[in-house]
């Protein structure tokens, strides 16, 4: 509940994450769309979620390290 109010700040620090295309930056970046995915859940919005992941994957799809963190956390 306490990330309710912060949805969208952590969607954009994930992405400002992904951007900076390191390593342990696509670590920090999946920890916050898993948590992300939690709340979606939570809230009932899991459609609303996997658009937005779908259009990660999409934008960033010639980034393998990213790819394979992104289906390892299963997002």
């Amino acid at each position: 509940e306490a990330l309710a109010g912060q949805r969208e700040v952590k969607w954009a620090e994930a992405v400002r994450l992904i951007e900076t295309s390191k390593p342990k930056a696509y670590d920090e970046a999946v920890a916050i769309l898993r948590d992300l995915r939690d709340l979606a859940e939570y809230q009932q919005r899991s459609a609303a979620f996997q658009t937005q992941i779908q259009k990660l994957h999409e934008e960033y799809s010639r980034r393998p390290g990213l790819r394979d963190r992104l289906r390892g956390a299963g997002l």
